[in-house]
């Protein structure tokens, strides 16, 4: 009895499911294709089915929805996305690549589509920055704590991880520190050196802004600027009343002065002083232009060196004294070239001045005046003897030393027979043996000798010698 009542229920289901699934008992049924739609696998979601639908693998886990017993299409395969909210995994019965749905497609899921596929990322900022919370690629978080950080670069600053990536912060400032060279505690994330300077107020210092900079309210010794106005201000009234306002010296605002009575003078401010009305006078000298009409005689009030009683410069193409003549009453005088700075000039080269001329002298005659050291010594001052003569710019030879235009020689005599001469008691008879040399030429030359011998003087001829003339 209860198994008819088992199998009527069987048949009265299996009647009756229309809309549901049918399973039949035969061998499974081949698949056919009918060209429809095909999902995201490739697989045709229509398919024909020549029986009732079994449980076989052939057939699959279709939802028929709408299969006759005499053998109708069934219905469509179910979209696995319809419906379902992105990022949802669309790939557990398919097998296959990692993929998940968006919108309702289901596609491959890959780092930077901005969707968070949790099998295989941490997160997923649909961008290619890095350090910004989320790493592009691998789509990791940056960091998840302050150890994942890169090093800090200085003592005096912190690794930190947030949400938006890793970053550097400042270590509270007066915390001690260490930077090439020196020890130091920590100002605004730098390390300062310790003393005046560092930006930390220490004992003995008054003040320290972290410079050595005077005059910004803390100077370079850690002092203040000013406390007092009377420390800024310097007494001059023209450019204003200085004052201190928070240590820092501000300037005045400058004594403005009234009008002048006539147009011959002006009104100013006198350094140090008040205002005063005084002559017009814009180069200082004492005199007002003779451009304003009766008001002075300064031909250049720019010039504190030319007025009425400046004296007249020779030469300088200036009217010195405003008397409207360049250069009167000034002696005008032949200055040579002097070249070789023996103090005589080149009576050739000859310039006329009332004023010095660098590189020329008043005195002339030198013969040979040339950028030489030979020519130094050849002037009409020379008064020494040479055994060689100079050579000239032309190329000419020459004894002449002393530029009077002919040579003097300085051995000239003739030998003689060595005997004592009457009246001087000496031994007389020097000279030449075989004729006067030319200048630079050697010869034999006598030198006699005296004694005394009792009270005769004896005088006779020393060995002969050599001798080259000496010429000037």
């Amino acid at each position: 009895m209860t198994y008819r009542w088992i199998a009527a229920a069987l048949l009265v289901v299996f009647a009756t499911s229309g809309c549901g699934l049918l399973f039949d008992l035969d061998p499974p049924d081949p698949q056919m294709v009918d060209g429809g739609a095909r999902d995201a696998f490739g697989i045709d979601l229509a398919l024909r089915d020549g029986g009732a639908l079994d449980a076989s693998p052939t057939d699959g886990p279709i939802d028929d929805a709408a299969i006759s017993d005499d053998g109708a299409l069934d219905g469509a395969l179910p979209d696995p996305c319809r419906a379902a909210p992105i990022g949802a995994v669309c790939d557990d019965t398919m097998g296959g690549p990692a993929l998940i749905c968006l919108g309702e497609e289901c596609v491959a899921s890959v780092c930077g589509d901005g969707v968070i596929d949790r099998r295989t990322e941490q997160c997923d900022d649909a961008n290619e920055l890095g350090n910004d919370g989320c790493e592009p690629v691998t789509c990791e978080l940056t960091c998840a704590g302050d150890m994942d950080c890169p090093s800090a670069p200085g003592s005096c600053l912190a690794a930190s991880c947030a949400p938006t990536g890793c970053s550097f912060i400042a270590i509270r400032d007066g915390e001690t520190c260490s930077a090439p060279g020196f020890a130091g505690r920590c100002d605004g994330g730098i390390c300062r050196r310790f003393g005046c300077g560092d930006g930390m107020s220490d004992p003995g210092e008054a003040c320290d802004d972290g410079n050595t900079v005077d005059g910004d309210g803390c100077d370079g010794d850690c002092t203040y600027s000013c406390t007092t106005n009377a420390e800024c201000d310097d007494g001059d009234r023209c450019n204003g009343i200085e004052r201190c306002s928070s240590n820092v010296c501000v300037t005045g605002e400058p004594l403005v002065c009234g009008a002048a009575p006539d147009a011959c003078r002006m009104s100013m401010c006198v350094p140090f002083d008040d205002c005063r009305t005084v002559p017009i006078d814009a180069d200082g000298d004492g005199y007002s232009p003779d451009s304003l009409v009766g008001c002075g005689r300064d031909c250049d009030d720019g010039n504190p060196l030319v007025n009425p009683d400046s004296p007249e410069i020779c030469s300088n193409g200036v009217d010195d004294n405003c008397s409207g003549v360049i250069d009167e009453g000034a002696a005008l005088a032949d200055w040579y070239a002097d070249r070789d700075r023996d103090g005589y000039g080149d009576p050739r080269t000859v310039v006329r001045s009332c004023a010095p001329v660098p590189g020329h002298v008043l005195r002339r005659g030198d013969c040979f005046d040339a950028f030489s050291i030979i020519a130094a010594v050849v002037n009409p001052g020379q008064t020494a003897w040479f055994t060689s003569a100079y050579v000239d710019d032309s190329g000419t030879s020459s004894f002449d030393y002393d530029c009077d235009g002919s040579v003097d020689k300085r051995f000239s005599s003739a030998a003689s027979l060595c005997e004592t001469r009457p009246g001087f008691l000496r031994c007389g008879g020097d000279g030449w043996l075989d004729g006067e040399p030319a200048c630079g030429v050697s010869g034999e030359w006598q030198t006699c000798r005296g004694f005394v011998d009792g009270l005769d003087s004896v005088c006779s001829a020393a060995p002969v010698s050599t001798r080259t003339q000496e010429c000037r």
